[in-house]
């Protein structure tokens, strides 16, 4: 674990890091209250977004062909241009741009830097189990809305100090836990060697669907309302605060085990995105309340991007995958729908803004409901299955003290061991994925040879074996 100091340095950069991408419009909108930044940021957000869609793509492609990137490289090349487009972007706020030519180089610039320093913090986060990494993003998330707060109500010289004095924040911290963070994080059976390409697009696909889909709604939905966005940016940051509040104190207070695709995903989001389509529907009917129905939309898709970053960091420190794929896969995600959002709002008259974001959430509550009600149902009928096969053997409780000396008397892996725990407590293969952020082929290859090597070909087997 971190000390208490390490850890708030690492809140703090995190936060640094949200308030200052360059690729994400609620930095850049705050800025377009200054005349010369509003002169040159539209063909700069655009140009940026789609570049960082291609090196994400680059970095994604990278990671499956087996390709390790430098810490150095990423870390510290890639944090030297960011600060370097950091100061580039202040300075054109001043005084306005020099040229087409300058800001496309410029916003391809500034996308490199921005994916290399996502990825270093991605490699840094990876360290957080579910739990620390909710109450991390939640922190850095209430930190980050104060930060985009002060850019809103300073003057012009107050935000480019806080602007600049917060990249440095955002590329000096991680070199400092560099040394430990190798993109590694554990050494697992689960990173299976020889896996084909498309097998782990296969796998990768399975755990990170749930959290992958928050992202691209997020950030399709923001990109769509930028000319709202940037009118009520006040509400965005409430919304963002105030569900990081409420992740944080339902975090500290949960005593049970996290399963965020089986859980929280599929339960608070479908939720809000209810509640958002009906108060979007009062709304319409009675002629008012749109404020209300803004703040709602703020509200569910900040609390899906916490959702998914905290995710993100639960399935990189998991180790099937590197944290330089999951992360360069999430980059690629919210760069793609966020390009795809602006191009789609700059087609629609602003009175169909609302109309797309209310399509958008009516879909993605659909296919979050859906997929909960699925999901739902066969792990019921799973767990029914076990527990009245464990009824029927009519023995005792398990016991960790039996797994442990299973494990020991037969050469069980620490997953392995952790795996025959959740079998002899009669959970499902599906609920163990969601628990562990492991893909459910990978659940199955192990659940394969803990029958092979406690000689068994059952789930009653286990369950006879672990108990009394």
């Amino acid at each position: 674990g971190l000390s208490l100091p390490a850890m708030t340095a690492l809140i703090v950069g995190v936060a640094c890091l949200f308030s200052t991408l360059l690729i994400y419009s609620g930095t850049v909108i705050s800025f377009l209250r200054f005349e010369h930044t509003l002169l040159f940021v539209g063909t700069f957000a655009e140009t940026t977004l789609l570049a960082a869609t291609l090196f994400g793509a680059l970095f994604l492609g990278l990671s499956l062909a087996g390709k390790r990137l430098p810490s150095m490289l990423l870390g510290a090349g890639g944090g030297m241009l960011y600060l370097c487009c950091a100061l580039a972007f202040a300075y054109f706020s001043w005084f306005g741009s020099l040229g087409t030519a300058l800001l496309i180089a410029l916003a391809v610039a500034a996308a490199l830097g921005d994916v290399c320093l996502a990825l270093t913090w991605g490699r840094i986060c990876a360290r957080f189990k579910i739990k620390r990494a909710l109450v991390a993003v939640s922190l850095a998330s209430m930190l980050s809305a104060g930060i985009c707060f002060l850019y809103a109500v300073l003057p012009l010289p107050g935000v480019t100090v806080l602007f600049v004095l917060s990249s440095i924040a955002a590329v000096i911290v991680p070199l400092a836990f560099s040394g430990t963070a190798d993109g590694t994080v554990q050494t697992t059976p689960e990173r299976a060697e020889g896996r084909t390409t498309g097998a782990t697009l296969a796998s990768l696909a399975d755990v990170i669907v749930a959290p992958g889909l928050g992202l691209l709604v997020f950030a399709f939905a923001m990109a769509v309302m930028r000319t709202a966005f940037n009118e009520s940016q006040d509400a965005y940051l409430a919304a963002l605060a105030l569900d990081a509040a409420a992740l944080l104190a339902y975090t500290t207070l949960r005593k049970k085990r996290f399963a965020l695709r089986g859980g929280m995903h599929q339960t608070f989001l479908p939720l809000m995105a209810m509640v958002l389509l009906a108060a979007t529907s009062i709304s319409a009917s009675v002629g008012s309340g749109s404020g209300l129905v803004s703040f709602l939309t703020y509200a569910l898709y900040a609390l899906a991007a916490i959702l998914t970053l905290a995710t993100l960091c639960a399935i990189a420190n998991a180790g099937e995958f590197s944290a330089v794929l999951v992360f360069s896969t999430a980059v690629l995600l919210f760069c793609a729908a966020s390009f795809a959002g602006q191009s789609f709002a700059s087609a629609l008259d602003d009175d169909l803004v609302h109309v797309a974001v209310t399509v958008t959430t009516t879909l993605y509550a659909f296919v979050m409901v859906l997929s909960s009600y699925v999901r739902r149902t066969r792990d019921a009928h799973d767990e029914q299955r076990a527990a009245e096969h464990a009824e029927d053997e009519a023995t005792p409780a398990s016991s960790p003290d039996r797994c442990a000396q299973l494990a020991d008397a037969h050469n069980l892996t620490a997953r392995e061991q952790e795996i025959l725990a959740y079998l002899a407590e009669g959970h499902s293969g599906a609920y163990i994925s969601d628990v562990l952020f492991i893909s459910p082929n990978t659940v199955r290859t192990h659940i394969h040879n803990i029958y092979r090597k406690l000689d068994v070909s059952s789930r009653e087997d286990i369950l006879r074996l672990t108990k009394g």
